[in-house]
């Protein structure tokens, strides 16, 4: 008995050690500077964005290529004048062969067209990557800066629940001596319920954002990324100077989805020219040899073949391609209306936000905390009651959230500016 009793205490010790090892979770801190570089270097989505355009490279290179020539080669199988199976003797028409060398040749501007296609294609794979690095790379910053936020609230909650759970104890003893009413422990322990379940809230939205970041930066799972962000420069004075139409100039020359539908309107173009080129035919160069052929020995000739465009001239493929231009043209105009919009959006924020930090006192902060410390000792001494109390206590974390988040809002509002900018102007 004593001898399973220790078998199942080891067990059970074995089972705690390698949960541990499981849960275990190593801390790292990351500026931004780090984050962007192994970003670049590991990213497995820029990754797969480098290898379209190495894609498309091979894809440019085969419309370089020319047709390959075609031959054919036909030989007698059996002569039943001479009963003789692969006969190769010369000697009365006993070893009949032939042969015939075919070249296409492509006429109209094809393969020209086929080639420009295929580098704007490749132009647009590589538009189409800095495109989608400009929007991972925003997207890597929103993350970290709301993994800072969630972690600064996660503190507030903290301190608040500990000095709740500090009342709730106090007050049970309080309540069996008679002083105070079990009514009074009833709210406080709602209260810190209520506080628990929100945290428990804010730490589930960490734990979303802190996957998205490892998923970005190929970090393993029981890493845990803590964000050293720099304090967010003042750059008010620097957005008021620069008007909206300097900032639509720069989102022009740097957006490259812009750039992506501006260069589809070309792409509509070639391909029109392709099609109407497709509907010309292409004539195949032949020659043929013929051992014993109908009109002599030995027979050579030089020939030409090429379909006749009788029935179909490629017409709607032609006609789709007009129609494809059109579209391209609207997308493009769609496009730089985008950028209008999502640069004046961005800019309206900004100055919103800046405005609000302006009217804000840079002390509140600390004088908040001193006066609720006070406001904490009073209520212990009884020198106010529970309601006001409660009534400040909720204001002192509503506030200090407020206050992240708008200290989040303005970072992340020069990261969305520059987003729409396409550039790290701000």
């Amino acid at each position: 008995m004593l001898r399973k009793g220790f078998y199942l205490f080891i067990s059970l010790f074995l089972i705690s050690v390698r949960a541990q090892a499981v849960y275990s979770v190593d801390t790292l801190h990351i500026t931004i500077e780090q984050a962007e570089k192994r970003f670049l270097d590991s990213n497995l989505t820029l990754l797969i964005g480098k290898t379209n355009i190495d894609v498309q490279k091979a894809l440019e290179l085969q419309a370089r290529l020319f047709d390959n020539p075609n031959i054919s080669y036909t030989h007698n199988f059996y002569n039943a004048n001479t009963k003789k199976w692969f006969s190769v003797s010369p000697n009365n028409g006993e070893g009949e062969l032939s042969a015939q060398l075919t070249q296409l040749i492509r006429i109209g501007g094809k393969r020209k067209n086929q080639i420009k296609l295929a580098q704007y294609n490749t132009q647009l794979t590589e538009y189409q990557y800095y495109d989608l690095l400009r929007a991972l790379k925003y997207q890597l910053l929103t993350d970290l800066s709301n993994i800072d936020l969630y972690l600064q609230n996660d503190n507030i909650y903290r301190q608040q629940i500990g000095i709740v759970k500090q009342l709730v104890d106090a007050t049970a003893y309080q309540v069996q001596s008679g002083n105070v009413s079990e009514k009074e422990s009833v709210r406080l322990q709602n209260v810190l319920l209520s506080l628990e379940s929100a945290q428990r809230s804010n730490y589930e939205s960490l734990l979303d954002a802190e996957s998205d970041v490892k998923q970005m930066l190929k970090f393993s799972k029981n890493e845990f990324i803590v964000p050293d962000l720099p304090q967010a420069r003042d750059v008010s004075t620097q957005i008021r100077s620069i008007g909206i139409d300097s900032l639509n100039s720069i989102a022009l020359t740097e957006r490259y989805d812009v750039k992506a539908a501006k260069l589809g309107v070309d792409i509509a173009n070639t391909q029109l020219r392709l099609q109407r080129a497709q509907g010309v035919p292409d004539p195949s160069l032949f020659f043929e040899y013929d051992r014993f052929g109908s009109s002599y020995t030995n027979y050579t000739g030089l020939g030409v073949s090429i379909d006749l465009p009788v029935f179909n001239h490629n017409q709607g493929n032609i006609r789709s391609a007009k129609a494809g231009i059109k579209a391209a043209q609207y997308s493009s105009d769609n496009a730089y209306l985008g950028l209008t919009t999502d640069v004046a959006s961005a800019l309206m924020k900004m100055l919103n936000i800046t405005d609000m930090q302006k009217t804000f006192d840079q002390n509140y902060n600390k004088s908040f905390n001193k006066v609720s410390q006070g406001m904490v000792d009073l209520y212990k001494e009884r020198k106010i009651g529970l309601v006001e109390f409660l009534d400040f206590f909720d204001s002192y974390g509503e506030s200090k959230r407020n206050l992240n988040q708008l200290t989040s809002d303005y970072r992340q509002g020069v990261y969305e500016l520059n987003y729409t900018l396409g550039k790290d102007v701000f």
